[in-house]
């Protein structure tokens, strides 16, 4: 007997197009695409659907209601001077501050964008900050092609194949693994300027990171060893716009020291599982 393919509403799934909630059955009017947030257009393309563009910002899993960001643009919704020298600034609030974007640091890549307090004699203080949204395995495609269509259901289909464009999961072991150690390394180098490096996260990936590595927070913002702080978003949603809104929910400092020995000290696995997996490994490719 065949088994009945799932279906889902696509909104249920693409939560937000060019930041805008999605509402089941009606064809979005993506204009040029530019994206609300930054007024340029959408950076996000993919070969697997036919608009020149793939402008998804958050989706939500099948299995629960939650809403999660995977385009780190969706968090320039935020005025980010105001969140900065607000919730993460260390010491007094800055006189002038400026934000500039996508700042090299040598050896290390870019900055997403600094806050810093300007004056005649040039840069007084600063604060570094990076964005991390989620990275998916897998992909939405079938169902953001399906809200397009202005289709009311996304039937799964069943062979593997097809399946594939509505088969996607969380990556977040590979974003902590990367953002983590990003953090350590220029949290170093930001606590010999005597400046710190804000991390703007989602809650969810927050409680991840938390979750892998158990790294000691508090609430002392003003402390000058709290190299890096981790500036918490999540959804709230309006009843008045009927939409999704990023709101501060948290902040937490801590620093490059305790995100190292956390992510040291982690619980290695079993030895007995990888030599397992070891003797596996021999067994299908004997020598």
């Amino acid at each position: 007997m065949t088994k009945p393919s799932k279906t889902f509403a696509p909104n249920e799934v693409i939560i937000e197009l060019l930041g805008k909630r999605t509402i089941s059955g009606v064809k979005p009017d993506f204009g040029n695409f530019t994206c609300p947030f930054t007024g340029s257009t959408c950076i996000k393309k993919s070969v697997k659907v036919s608009q020149p563009h793939y402008p998804v910002c958050s989706i939500s899993p099948k299995t629960s209601d939650e809403v999660v960001t995977i385009c780190p643009r969706r968090f320039y919704s935020r005025n980010f001077i105001k969140d900065i020298t607000e919730h993460a600034w260390p010491g007094s609030a800055p006189k002038n501050p400026k934000i500039a974007y996508e700042v090299q640091m040598s050896g290390f890549g870019t900055i997403d964008f600094v806050i810093a307090d300007v004056s005649t004699s040039g840069v007084d203080a600063f604060v570094s900050c990076e964005i991390q949204a989620v990275d998916i395995t897998g992909s939405v495609s079938g169902f953001f092609t399906d809200y397009v269509e202005g289709k009311i259901k996304s039937e799964i289909p069943s062979d593997k194949i097809g399946q594939r464009n509505y088969s996607f999961g969380f990556n977040r072991k590979n974003v902590a693994k990367r953002y983590l150690s990003q953090l350590i390394y220029k949290g170093h180098h930001h606590q010999i300027w005597g400046s710190r490096i804000v991390a703007l996260v989602q809650k969810s990936m927050y409680d991840y990171f938390q979750s892998q590595a158990s790294f000691k927070t508090d609430k002392n913002i003003g402390d000058p060893q709290s190299s890096v702080v981790f500036l918490i978003y999540d959804y709230v949603f309006n009843d008045i716009t009927q939409q999704y809104e990023l709101k501060i929910v948290d902040t937490q400092a801590t620093s490059h020291n305790a995100l190292q020995n956390a992510n040291m000290y982690i619980e290695p696995p079993k030895k007995s599982d990888f030599e397992a997996k070891i003797l596996s490994r021999i067994r299908r490719n004997p020598t």
